[in-house]
């Protein structure tokens, strides 16, 4: 594989633009980051001249598009070279086979769906979630901790919502005299589109539509910026409150541990 800089960023963009939605994070990180940043590494493989796969590191984590089998064992070898390599993600087509080659750990399965200004179905706010501020991050954190179905530690503490303070993202939420109920965040945002994250309302708020509201306004924003949406569920309660807005399944996406 070849160690992608600055000069390969358009060529990147062009070959990923028509997979853009199966590659949010791929495009937004490659659009959004420097090439040359300490946290993030690409490189690219090609055949006959054009890119075939490409192998994205964001810290310990890796996220892989691949259009050819026979790059797999080159895109493992990259990888094998990051003693703290922690996990990989794709399409789940790509996962499976990788996983063949590489029995990978702790898998987990989700659905990809994406809302456009074509299947919106439009959403009418009753509630008037904020949107937050990098001052809002640390009760955000304390909040998404407490959600039993987020693993958040305070490792994570430092990293949290910086989408918020990179400007590659936003988060909105809830709020009463209790605190934070609820909240839905936007990352990896790029010119063509977003990914929504961190949705979670706490238990004693749930099914009052909350999440829809955060989830909603969202939506909203991006649609009236002309960029479509994606997310990940594999929860059918969420799947039923995403495609009430618009949400269409378009593929599966796995996240494992090496």
């Amino acid at each position: 594989m070849e160690k992608c800089s600055k000069n390969h960023k358009k060529e990147l963009l062009d070959f990923l633009q028509d997979s853009a939605s199966e590659n949010c994070f791929l495009y937004g990180d490659i659009e959004n980051f420097s090439l040359d940043s300490d946290f993030m590494d690409v490189w690219y493989i090609k055949n006959d001249n054009l890119i075939t796969s490409i192998l994205l590191r964001y810290y310990n984590y890796y996220v892989v598009h691949s259009t050819d089998k026979k790059d797999y064992p080159e895109i493992l070898d990259t990888v094998k070279l990051n003693k703290n390599a922690l996990g990989i993600s794709g399409l789940e087509s790509v996962i499976d086979d990788l996983n063949r080659l590489k029995p990978l750990s702790d898998i987990k399965r989700l659905y990809l769906a994406e809302l456009n200004k074509t299947s919106f179905t439009g959403f009418s706010p009753k509630e008037e979630p904020k949107r937050a501020t990098k001052d809002d991050l640390e009760k955000l954190f304390d909040f998404e901790s407490s959600i039993e179905e987020f693993s958040l530690d305070e490792s994570s503490r430092e990293s949290f919502g910086q989408e918020v303070i990179t400007n590659t993202g936003r988060i909105y939420f809830i709020e009463n005299d209790k605190g934070v109920v609820s909240t839905a965040g936007l990352t990896a945002e790029n010119s063509l589109n977003g990914m929504i994250i961190g949705v979670a309302t706490a238990p004693d708020f749930r099914k009052k539509g909350f999440a829809k509201e955060c989830v909603g306004r969202l939506c909203l924003e991006m649609i009236k910026e002309d960029k479509s949406v994606l997310l990940f569920y594999n929860n059918p309660d969420a799947g039923k409150l995403y495609k009430s807005l618009g949400f269409k399944d378009i593929n599966r996406w796995v996240i494992a541990k090496f």
